[in-house]
């Protein structure tokens, strides 16, 4: 009945559907389900928005900032006092608008097949950022299209790419995807690389690893191979690989604009749980790293207490591993480290820091 309620108050309040449609169409819904008293309960609050809906109240910004950015640009209270206690309300405001704006499709040129030339009769523009990704203007869905069934592109967002840009690959390289999932980053390094590298993708999850070997194939891509387990319980190649890159587990705070209801299912326990996690995972890695190489981690987060203070909780406790600065002709970098943010950015929030080994 709630969702049926809330059904009827969206299109009340924020289409051009009249209310009286609105009203008869949840009154269907809880009809068909079987309610007996729900029917003239349904019509009767619903009605009664149609008549009011001028008249609603919305808490004061001026003395209730925080309530009234939760309510007016639907985030969790919580989640709007953590930014603004760090970032203030004007900042706050603009990333809770950036998290709202419909998400873009974007694809990846794969430029071992394609010239960007071969991907204009999908209707596609440039990203502002990523220099092989391409915003998806064509209908349907990108993933039906013959040109990505041939791989003559992938479809992964602007941030995702560009933090894999950050490990700065130059030709055949030994590289390791240490939370490789279904892949993104692992085939995005392959190309990368000419495929001329070698490419270890892991992943405790071994289906996510099938969709990874299938991509590969797909993109036509020799130099990826995948490895099933916890990369904290496997026995390290000490020293065999020249970038190992971590996109660690996280509590997902970028990606919350293309996820609509993952805002909802957070909670700040995440923020306190994860980073343990994480930490374990960045030093689980470290010990693949050549001397000289470097290690590369990646969150899709925009929570300091994931991203800058896991690193340099690392750094102050390796006397091997130094910061790297990452490619400035890139969006967001500081040194060593990538912000990527949606409101200054234009992408998903992503967390990207680079080191180096010793020699």
């Amino acid at each position: 009945m709630r969702n049926a309620l809330r059904l009827g108050a969206y299109q009340i309040l924020f289409t051009r559907i009249p209310g009286y449609a609105a009203c008869n169409s949840s009154v269907e819904l809880v009809r068909d389900a079987g309610n007996r008293r729900a029917p003239g309960f349904v019509n009767g609050v619903l009605r009664a928005l149609v008549r009011g809906a001028d008249d609603i109240s919305y808490p004061d910004p001026g003395k209730e900032p925080v309530r009234w950015i939760s309510v007016t640009e639907s985030h969790p209270e919580w989640m709007v006092q953590w930014w603004m206690d760090r970032n203030g309300f004007e900042d706050t405001l603009a990333w809770c608008r950036a998290n709202n704006r419909p998400p873009e499709s974007v694809l990846r040129i794969n430029r071992l097949r394609a010239d960007p030339g071969d991907l204009e009769p999908l209707g596609v523009k440039p990203c502002a950022h990523a220099p092989d990704g391409f915003v998806y203007r064509g209908g349907g869905n990108p993933a039906e299209r013959e040109a990505y069934r041939i791989g003559l592109y992938s479809i992964q967002s602007e941030a995702s790419q560009l933090v894999t840009c950050a490990g700065g690959v130059d030709g055949a390289w030994r590289m390791l995807d240490g939370c490789a999932g279904r892949g993104g980053k692992s085939t995005y390094l392959a190309e990368l690389s000419g495929d001329a590298g070698e490419v270890l993708a892991v992943d405790i999850y071994p289906d996510k690893l099938r969709v990874l070997e299938a991509q590969s194939e797909r993109l036509g891509l020799k130099s990826v191979h995948t490895l099933s387990g916890d990369l904290r319980a496997l026995e390290p190649i000490s020293g065999s690989r020249d970038l190992v890159v971590l996109d660690v587990p996280c509590s997902g705070l970028g990606t919350i604009g293309r996820e609509a209801d993952a805002r909802w299912h957070k909670s700040p326990e995440m923020l306190r749980d994860l980073p343990d996690l994480q930490l374990d995972l960045l030093r689980a890695g470290a010990p693949w790293v050549r001397p000289g190489g470097l290690l590369l981690y990646v969150t899709c987060s925009v929570a300091p207490e994931e991203n800058l203070q896991v690193v340099e909780g690392f750094l102050q406790a390796s006397e091997e591993f130094l910061p790297e600065n990452i490619d400035a002709a890139l969006p967001g970098t500081a040194g060593y480290t990538m912000h990527l943010y949606p409101h200054v950015h234009g992408t998903d929030g992503s967390f990207a820091a680079l080191m180096r080994r010793r020699q």
